[in-house]
């Protein structure tokens, strides 16, 4: 019988066994996305998603965010910053988070950044270091400044240890890799616009982007108020924030005397097209036509009646989202409509009673639907 043993065949010797960095700069549109487009802005959302986190978890209350015109990006908080203590591997905490896929911590059971990164699930700082030119960190930990410096990966600088220091926190600077990318040059207006998103979600994280601060004082309802303003008078205005069944519900409403109806819709601070969420807010809006006598038909009174001049902002937050695309602008999870309707449905009435303003607004709204 012939040997059939060829030297040729599938073996172990051919197995290949690459580094996080080498992985991610090999197959960077696994981690990024469209590395012509999009894939450019997640190396910022990625770090950015970072200081969310530390705000949602109170470290901290300030954000940096600087970009040049030779497409260097920096990027600062306040926050107890990377710690620098060494790990089983001898490294350092701070270059094994930038050289390590999946060894970023994650806290209060969720992954990291989520909030703010809906189609990726936050792989970590190694992504942004790996697809960057250059990379440079500087970290205060218990009072001591720290910094390291990388290429496309790669250290090229051990941790330093710069001294003691009255600065607080993070400095992340980086420039993206032009071997990657088709493009390096950031638009810089829609950095401004997502940051200034951000900002009115995150009304007590203080936000500056090339040295300006971000307006975000009153949140979402003072977001939802300058939108109706910008649309012609603001007749009547509502707002809520509430924890209910695990979900978090912010939720501004504002109507003007025009027609048009704008609703702005958010998961986890990412903008969506539609779903549980918004379709919540309506029923919502139905049962408290229904309790303030509306016909058979409220939830089309609440659409027709109660939607016309009206500006609504959407926001929710919840572990584990379930969306019905892979793009992910279609909210699915039936838990965060449940939420939202409840939210309105025990709210509203009570801020109708509270406010008389907004109280006759919305009846006499509703009795125009009565008489029509």
């Amino acid at each position: 019988m012939e040997d059939t043993n060829d030297t040729d065949d599938y073996s172990a010797m051919q197995i290949q066994v690459l580094s996080s960095v080498e992985a991610v700069r090999k197959r960077p549109g696994m981690y990024v996305g469209d590395t012509r487009g999009d894939g450019l802005y997640h190396l910022l959302w990625e770090v950015i998603g970072n200081v969310i986190d530390l705000h949602l978890r109170r470290d901290a209350t300030e954000l940096h965010v600087d970009i040049t015109e030779d497409s260097w990006v920096t990027i600062r908080d306040d926050g107890p910053g990377i710690p620098v203590c060494p790990v089983t591997t001898g490294e350092s905490v701070l270059e094994c988070v930038l050289t390590k896929l999946h060894a970023g911590a994650t806290y209060d059971g969720h992954y990291p950044h989520v909030h703010i990164c809906p189609g990726l699930v936050g792989v970590g700082l190694v992504v942004v270091n790996a697809l960057s030119r250059r990379l440079e960190v500087e970290t205060t930990v218990d009072g001591t400044r720290w910094a390291m410096r990388f290429e496309r990966g790669v250290p090229t600088s051990p941790l330093r240890r710069l001294g003691p220091t009255s600065i607080d926190g993070t400095l992340i600077r980086f420039q993206p890799d032009p071997s990657i990318f088709e493009s390096t040059e950031l638009d810089v207006e829609r950095v401004r616009a997502r940051l200034q998103q951000l900002a009115w979600l995150n009304p007590f994280l203080g936000i500056w982007f090339q040295e300006r601060t971000l307006k975000a004082r009153g949140g979402v309802r003072r977001w939802a108020e300058s939108l109706a303003a910008s649309r012609g008078d603001v007749l009547a205005r509502y707002s809520t924030c509430q924890n209910r069944d695990g979900v978090y519900v912010d939720l501004a409403l504002a109507w003007t005397n025009g027609d048009d109806l704008d609703v702005r819709c958010f998961v986890n601070a990412n903008e969506t097209r539609s779903g549980t969420h918004v379709a919540g807010m309506w029923r919502g809006l139905a049962r408290v036509a229904r309790t303030l006598g509306a016909p058979d038909r409220p939830a089309e009174n609440a659409r027709k009646v109660l939607g016309r001049g009206l500006v609504a902002i959407v926001h929710v937050g919840l572990f584990g989202p379930q969306f019905a695309s892979p793009t992910r602008d279609h909210l699915a999870s039936p838990i965060a409509g449940t939420a939202v309707a409840g939210v309105l449905a025990s709210d509203l009435p009570e801020a109708l009673a509270r406010d008389v303003g907004l109280g006759t607004f919305v009846r006499d709204r509703l009795g125009i639907a009565l008489r029509a």
